[in-house]
């Protein structure tokens, strides 16, 4: 009411000595200023804790509620990921678009989307830290970890996790027998259909069940007319006429000939879906010890007690 709103102004002129400021205005009422969200936000970009924390110690004098906090920083980065999705976008915080845009400039795409979800969960989860201000400490350093363990671990460990798994893959599965009478698929053999299923099953074109029914099966043999595979045992429920259906055609359509498949059900069979779960695994294991090693992460112990669960780690780049 104007009352309240009347008092509330009396309030700010006794807390400031007479002489009415924003700053003032903030610290009376613990509201935040953005330009210490900006802050925040910068330290993380450049990977400084130490600044990180400085940050929280310069929001608690004004007693915030960190919930909003956290809600405000979301709301930033939701604003960060449109101007990365549309550089052009009209902003209405025409004070405020230059620092976006910065920041915008200096985080990467996943970065601003892992930051987001650590915002909205840490948020939803304050309540259940033993104080706020540790609760939204460890939601920021919770941000910082996972960033480092990204930049130390996605670079190299990805390329070197596919390529040893492809290799055993082809050398366990048979290799399919083409009679020398076969008409080839294309005149250009630039443009031939791959051999090794693993290379087949990405060019199909096949979406969901039907692509895992593809994914679920190793190649034994293409012959005139026919492809016979083995399907894992895993993958048995997918074997619907349904799906059998959209699997001949896709590869139908790639060979460039009508084909009849046959199933036959294998034991310890080499699929992709097998090969992408091992290199999946791989991966988890390596961000799991890229947290183990990373400095960042010893100190959280260290000063906050804090303890990594090893089921929650996922590595970013999946």
């Amino acid at each position: 009411s104007m009352r309240d709103a009347l008092s509330l102004l009396d309030q700010v002129i006794a807390f400031s000595g007479g002489s009415l400021s924003a700053a003032d205005t903030r610290t009376m009422l613990g509201t935040l200023d953005r330009a210490q969200v900006y802050a925040v936000l910068d330290a993380l970009v450049q990977r400084d804790a130490k600044t990180v924390l400085e940050c929280v110690d310069a929001l608690d004098e004004r007693a915030p509620d960190y919930k909003e906090v956290l809600a405000e920083i979301a709301a930033v980065l939701q604003k960060l990921a449109l101007l990365q999705a549309v550089p052009d976008l009209q902003l209405d915080e025409d004070q405020d678009v230059e620092s976006l845009q910065q920041l915008a400039r200096a985080m990467s795409p996943e970065d601003v989307q892992l930051y987001y979800q650590i915002a909205v969960i840490g948020r939803r989860d304050l309540e259940l830290a033993p104080e706020a201000r540790g609760g939204f400490e460890m939601t920021l350093l919770r941000m910082l970890a996972f960033q480092r363990a990204d930049g130390a671990s996605a670079p190299s460990a990805a390329p070197q996790t596919a390529r040893p798994v492809a290799q055993t893959t082809r050398t366990a599965t048979p290799a399919p027998s083409t009679p020398a009478s076969a008409p080839a698929a294309t005149p250009a053999a630039a443009t031939a259909p791959p051999s090794d299923w693993a290379d087949i099953v990405p060019r199909l074109n096949l979406q969901g069940l039907a692509r895992q029914l593809a994914a679920h099966c190793a190649l034994v043999s293409r012959e005139r007319g026919k492809i016979k595979l083995r399907l894992d045992p895993e993958g048995e429920h997918l074997k619907t006429p349904a799906l059998q259906e959209k699997l001949t055609q896709a590869l139908s359509t790639l060979f460039g000939e009508t084909l009849k498949l046959e199933f036959s059900m294998g034991g310890d069979v080499i699929t992709p879906a097998r090969q992408q779960k091992a290199a999946a695994e791989d991966r988890v294991q390596q961000a799991r010890q890229s947290i183990e090693a990373d400095a960042s992460v010893r100190a959280m112990r260290e000063v906050f007690g804090a303890t990594v669960q090893p089921d929650s780690i996922r590595p970013t780049n999946e």
